[in-house]
């Protein structure tokens, strides 16, 4: 069974409309796809959907539910952002929309002297770290994770994104060490809150597509935690292309099983309402990292 619920289109910063993507999940023998378009309301970056937008947008998936229901289920959502005060998922124009689902992902770091991408352009990220942490990589990540805990905390969505994006630039930049006792602690108490929640998580291989990193967020280690822990995960692309729909995921379903998992959360329309169902992981021989 293949689904996804990370999946970006030309109403934000994806390169196709949700049509031609909804075309390419059924040839690719999709059974679920979720559209997850980026959200920031009531305020938006050039990369998330307009807020003038935000209805047509809506308007066009569930014209797709309609048009495609013999051929594959289609969920609308967002992906919300954590960019407190601002905006955060818990914002509740996000549940007044009847939506099918919500990502909720933290794109920044915030402080007081300003806010800087944690997964943007290098140079921008190095710039972040210099002028907002005076060049310390571990304030800039413990910022990160801090903001996260507070994000799951607060709610307002179904499943995580990208967990441990934070190390995207870390392959380029080595601004912290991965296997740092203070690290693995950060990670030990955001695992703690998203058992407290019960949100799903999300394996994205989105930084694999883009060539940032070689493995799917979260890394080995964590996702091994999060599997002792017993949270649910789930495959995702956070694709911004046709092309990359369901790129890695062979290889990502093992990845799963060797961190432990045997199934797959997903998300489906039963009964007028979205639950929580499992698919079993089914291996194909000789894929992996």
């Amino acid at each position: 069974m293949k689904t996804n619920y990370h999946t970006h289109t030309d109403f934000c910063d994806g390169q196709a409309s949700p049509e031609v993507m909804v075309q390419e999940a059924i040839k690719r023998n999709f059974a679920i796809l979720g559209f997850s378009g980026h959200c920031c309301y009531p305020f938006a970056e050039d990369w998330h959907i307009q807020v003038s937008r935000l209805g047509e947008y809506m308007q066009e998936i569930r014209r797709l539910q309609e048009t495609y229901k013999d051929s594959i289920e289609i969920l609308l959502g967002f992906e919300a952002d954590y960019l407190p005060p601002v905006t955060r998922p818990s914002h509740p124009w996000y549940k007044s929309q009847g939506l099918d689902y919500t990502i909720g992902s933290l794109h920044y770091v915030i402080t007081p002297q300003g806010i800087s991408t944690i997964d943007g352009p290098v140079e921008e990220v190095v710039k972040g770290i210099e002028t907002l942490f005076s060049g310390n990589g571990r304030k800039f990540v413990e910022n990160y994770y801090g903001l996260l805990r507070e994000m799951i905390q607060e709610g307002g969505f179904d499943i995580l994104g990208h967990l441990d994006c934070i190390r995207k630039r870390n392959a380029l930049l080595h601004f912290f060490d991965e296997s740092a006792p203070w690290y693995k602690a950060e990670i030990q108490e955001t695992a703690k809150i998203i058992i407290q929640k019960g949100v799903i998580v999300e394996i994205n291989t989105g930084g694999m597509f883009r060539k940032a990193t070689q493995t799917p967020y979260p890394a080995f280690d964590i996702l091994s935690l999060l599997c002792v822990r017993g949270v649910p995960v789930t495959v995702t692309s956070d694709t911004h292309s046709p092309q990359g729909l369901d790129f890695a995921f062979e290889e990502t379903y093992r990845y799963a099983f060797q961190a432990g998992y045997r199934e797959l959360v997903y998300l489906t329309r039963e009964k007028g309402s979205v639950v929580q169902k499992f698919f079993p992981i089914e291996l194909q021989q000789g894929l992996q990292f």
